[in-house]
């Protein structure tokens, strides 16, 4: 009985190890072969269910679709890569699967059994390598680029620095000619100040000569109602419309100052005209009877104003 009891023990002892922590702790995809973890990870999907069949290290289609189903019920995004995601959540399912174990094993042994640690392989040890070779390779590609920087920049600067120096050389020779080429500058000679002269006084303005004064004259030309000549009454009276005439006598001396004319009766405007001829009718039908002041108003373009008045009578009498 004890004999049976120590070989149990000591096979588990022996196998716990193995057991006691298993986690994936690379990334695996699509396309890889002959890999180990890609073996373990089919284990585990077999395991959980996702996958059915033998576990080959091949990430294939049925290996694809199943890490997709893993994806898809722990919540993840679903793309088939196990990547971080993927691999923390399969190493906590992990974990919680094997912590009765590890707490059997600790009762037993009095300690935590030690990770297993994975065997080296050759593809191992060459993916290291190409690792550390990218690596160095990127640290080379980033000296050489920096070199190449600090190559230009050297550059830019010596012809900056020839630059300047071309500069200063030309100073050199041109200021050497003009020392050369100079000839001394003779005294300036003070100008003569002329003999200043009274200013003599400005001749007269003579007065404008006064503009003889124009006669204006204002005369009725026609009398008419409704187009019918009428016969004007001998006390004066007018009904209808007459036509008024302003005859402005002008000579050389202001005819180039004439500007407009302008009819009045009494206060009120009934015509205006610019030219020294002009005629107006006077629409008596639009006037209330009454004595009335017509005048006829000449302007002129230095301010003057010439005017002469006729007095009429207007009385709304029927036509007979």
């Amino acid at each position: 009985m004890r004999k049976t009891t120590s070989i149990f023990l000591l096979s588990l002892l022996v196998f716990v190890p193995f057991i006691a922590k298993a986690s994936f702790d690379k990334s695996l995809y699509y396309g890889l072969q002959g890999n180990p973890q890609v073996k373990e990870l089919q284990e585990f999907l077999i395991d959980q269910g996702y996958l059915t069949g033998n576990s080959t290290g091949n990430f294939f289609s049925l290996t694809l679709s199943a890490v997709k189903k893993f994806q898809t019920a722990n919540g993840l995004p679903s793309t088939g890569y196990f990547g971080t995601l993927s691999r923390q959540k399969a190493n906590d399912i992990l974990a919680a699967n094997l912590q009765p174990s590890n707490q059997q094993a600790t009762i037993e042994t009095g300690s935590t059994p030690p990770a297993p640690i994975p065997p080296t392989t050759t593809n191992d040890v060459v993916s290291a390598l190409q690792a550390q070779i990218a690596l160095l390779q990127k640290q080379l590609d980033a000296l050489n680029a920096q070199t190449q920087a600090t190559q230009q920049t050297n550059q830019q600067l010596q012809q900056q620095v020839q630059q300047q120096t071309q500069v200063i050389q030309q100073v050199q020779q041109n200021t050497q000619q003009i020392a050369q080429n100079t000839t001394p500058t003779p005294a300036p000679i003070p100008a003569l100040t002329p003999p200043s002269f009274p200013t003599p006084p400005p001749p007269p303005t003579p007065e404008p000569k006064p503009i003889p004064a124009p006669i204006v004259s204002l005369k009725v030309f026609e009398q008419r109602i409704k187009n019918h000549p009428v016969i004007l009454k001998n006390d004066g009276k007018l009904f209808g419309t007459i036509g008024l005439q302003c005859d402005v006598m002008l000579n050389l001396y202001n005819l180039d100052w004439f500007q407009k004319e302008e009819w009045y009766a009494n206060d009120t405007l009934i015509g205006m005209c610019k030219d020294s001829s002009a005629k107006v009718g006077f629409d008596t039908t639009k006037f209330p009877d009454g004595d009335y002041q017509l005048t006829a108003k000449v302007y002129y373009t230095n301010g003057s104003t010439r005017q002469d008045t006729m007095n009429v009578k207007i009385q709304q009498i029927p036509i007979q």
